[in-house]
């Protein structure tokens, strides 16, 4: 038995949703397998699918002179990518890294840490980012020194997906007495685009929304015929039939509404455990929404989760202060879906 606290991990878990081709262990079947010795200790990191790539059971099994010693699992609806063995607050005790990003196009990262306690593996969570001003995912995790360095993106009201233009954010986070804080946080702007060298050639207009757009093969554009107050189009909801655009997620006396654009009558349904959670899946759905966190704090609910997953739109009610999921409910409404509690 130990006689004190040994900060054993650093459980940084990304999992890439949408990857054409599988990076270190993960392979086509999106699962995880990693394994580490070091003073005394074997590590085992294992990651499985258990219903499609979205929901994943992460199991973290110590053993100590080959025999077991300390275990966490739980589902789990991030994919494990990588995983480190280091020493991340320096009293000479190694902490596991083990990595997790959350499929669909935003591909959100997390950062969790799992340390020793006795022969109990506890975890603890990376701080909620205090500027999600422009986040909207793709992060990038790597290590310098003992410290875990985490970049995205930056979008502008104006960007599209997989277009930024913001620049880049970068927060360092280092990990001390069972817990991460943030130690920096700095943002660089995007660099300037370069000028063009090419002669424009090829020239070749469209119409869009009743602009002109000419295109050449330097990447300029010049629009003709500017369009009238009137001529652009208004953001369309999805007509009868067809597929579900979740617009905004609000909460009434007795339930939490999922607004769709129309009844949603195709869903599913999962409870999800450690932390306590409900995954609303809407398949052909898509994500309309700015935010992807929406504060809830209503029916034992602290915040709901949006994200795109392939084939279909996924909704997580994460239960508040890692109580248990309430009792619910969940029926189509007129808007799109209610929780009923």
């Amino acid at each position: 038995m130990m006689t004190r606290v040994a900060a054993i991990a650093g459980v940084v878990l990304l999992a890439l949703a949408g990857l054409a081709e599988a990076k270190g262990a993960v392979s086509a079947a999106c699962s995880y397998r990693k394994s580490f010795h070091r003073g005394g200790y074997d590590i085992h990191v294992v990651s499985r699918p258990v219903d499609g790539c979205g929901v994943q059971v992460v199991d973290i099994q110590v053993m100590k002179g080959k025999k077991p010693f300390a275990r966490f699992k739980s589902d789990a609806d991030m994919q494990v990518e990588q995983a480190w063995f280091t020493d991340l607050d320096g009293n000479g005790t190694p902490e596991l890294v083990a990595v997790s990003r959350s499929q669909g196009s935003g591909s959100y990262g997390a950062v969790e840490v799992y340390y020793l306690d006795g022969n109990v593996l506890k975890r603890t969570s990376q701080p909620n980012l205090e500027d999600r001003s422009g986040y909207q995912g793709h992060d990038a995790f790597r290590l310098e020194g003992r410290q875990i360095v985490r970049t995205f993106p930056v979008y502008t009201a104006t960007d599209s997906n997989a277009e930024p233009t913001g620049g880049s954010r970068t927060v360092r986070y280092e990990y001390r007495a069972g817990a991460l804080g943030v130690v920096d946080s700095s943002q660089a702007e995007a660099p300037a685009p370069e000028a063009a060298t090419m002669a424009p050639v090829a020239r070749r207009s469209s119409e869009d929304g009743g602009r002109v757009i000419v295109v050449d093969r330097t990447g300029t554009a010049d629009t003709a015929s500017p369009p009238s107050a009137g001529s652009r189009k208004p953001q369309a909801l999805p007509a009868a039939g067809g597929k579900p655009v979740v617009t905004a997620v609000t909460t009434g006396y007795n339930y939490i509404e999922i607004h769709a654009g129309g009844r949603v009558e195709k869903f599913r349904t999962l409870k999800l455990d450690k932390p306590a959670r409900l995954a609303i899946d809407i398949p052909g759905g898509k994500n309309g929404m700015t935010a992807k966190t929406v504060a809830v704090d209503r029916h034992g609910i602290a915040k709901a989760r949006v994200g795109v997953n392939q084939g279909f739109v996924r909704i997580v009610l994460d239960s508040a202060a890692d109580a248990p999921l309430p009792g619910f409910t969940v029926v189509p409404s007129d808007n799109g879906l209610k929780v009923e509690f």
